[in-house]
């Protein structure tokens, strides 16, 4: 629920920041033009607004994959070097679940001992296929230059504020600059609904 709000607040900063498409552009179409440096950075984004719920994905997401919270911290942390690295990546409505689930996956995979196939990432986060997904993590991966180690400090500072968010006091806003704001310049995932079974496309 912390790391939710967290998301939330970040992207409503970032909606009012950053030039978004209209109602009637593909989002990813958008975004290729300008994208870092081959295009690929539009695989981010989702071809509409996702209309689910931030709360009800990142729970999900701590349902299912079933990790140790360490895992979300690092994932935070993952989430301000992708967006160092590629500007694009500014959170925002559009790209939040994809990035989310790809720090995830890829903190999980570094810290965990047991981990799951990427065909389970897909169901859990709603990517359509395993080659997409692969596809995210690599890119993902890339940008951050395959660093994934955390130091203790950049660990505990971030944790602290995550705890910190729990009780309403200052959140990630105060401690981390890129994964809040955007420079001067500037999913394609499926929605579950566990009470029927279905997937909703969005």
């Amino acid at each position: 629920e912390c790391i939710a709000a967290i998301l939330e607040n970040i992207c409503a900063i970032n909606n009012s920041r950053v030039t978004i498409p209209g109602n009637n552009e593909n989002p990813r179409n958008y975004y290729r033009s300008e994208s870092y440096p081959d295009g690929t950075s539009s695989i981010f984004f989702s071809l509409q607004r996702p209309a689910v719920d931030m709360r009800y994905y990142v729970a999900r997401l701590v349902r299912y994959m079933r990790v140790s919270k360490s895992v979300f911290v690092v994932a935070l942390i993952y989430l301000d070097r992708i967006h160092a690295a590629d500007e694009i990546l500014a959170l925002t409505d559009f790209n939040v679940h994809r990035l989310i689930t790809t720090a995830v996956s890829v903190a999980c995979k570094f810290l965990e001992y047991e981990v799951h196939r990427n065909s389970t990432i897909c169901r859990i986060g709603g990517v359509p296929a395993v080659a997409e997904m692969n596809m995210l993590e690599s890119q993902f991966l890339r940008r951050i230059k395959w660093d994934c180690s955390v130091s203790i400090q950049s660990y505990d500072l971030y944790r602290t504020n995550v705890f910190k968010r729990r009780y309403g006091q200052p959140t990630l806003s105060e401690v981390s600059s890129s994964l809040c704001s955007v420079s001067d310049g500037q999913t394609d995932i499926q929605r579950f609904d566990d009470s029927s079974g279905e997937e909703e496309p969005f």
